[in-house]
C-alpha cells in the first residue's frame, strides 16, 4: 500500500522534475484523428461503437447490418452486437472508419464513438514533457 506524502514535501517534489510521465487527454479531438493517431502509431485494430441516442441500435437484424455496412466495411472487418443491443464495429481501416462515420453521422439518432480505453490511454494520450 502507498503512503501519501505530507504537504510540504508535495510542494516541494512539484519545483523538481519527477519520474512520472505527465499524461493530458484531449477530448475534443475528432474521432477520424483519434482513428488516425491510433493506427498510425501502431495499434492493430480500432473499435467503434455504434448506437442510438434514444437507447439499443437502429441496425438489429443482420440482414439490415449487412446490407446498411456490407458496402460501407472490408471483408476483414468484423462487426457484432453486444450485450446492450449496441453495434460494434473492429476494423484495421481508416477509410472505413471514415465511410461508416460519414453515414452514421448522417442518420438521426445516430452516434458513433470509439470504445478501446487502451487505444485512448496508450495511442491518442500525448505525453507533456517530450510533447510526443
Amino acid at each position: 500500500m502507498t503512503k501519501r506524502k505530507p504537504e510540504d514535501d508535495v510542494q516541494a517534489a512539484s519545483t523538481c522534475k519527477d519520474r512520472r510521465i505527465n499524461y493530458i487527454v484531449i477530448p475534443d479531438v475528432p474521432l477520424l484523428a483519434k482513428a488516425k493517431a491510433a493506427l498510425e502509431k501502431g495499434c492493430s485494430y480500432v473499435k467503434l461503437c455504434i448506437e442510438s441516442t434514444k437507447g439499443s441500435s437502429l441496425w438489429l437484424k443482420p440482414k439490415e447490418i449487412n446490407v446498411t455496412f456490407g458496402p460501407l466495411t472490408q471483408k476483414d472487418d468484423t462487426l457484432f452486437l453486444n450485450k446492450n443491443r449496441k453495434l460494434i464495429l473492429v476494423t484495421k481501416s481508416l477509410t472505413t472508419i471514415e465511410e461508416v462515420a460519414k453515414y452514421v453521422l448522417s442518420v438521426p439518432e445516430a452516434n458513433v464513438r470509439i470504445i478501446d480505453s487502451n487505444i485512448v490511454s496508450k495511442y491518442i494520450v500525448r505525453d507533456i514533457d517530450t510533447d510526443y
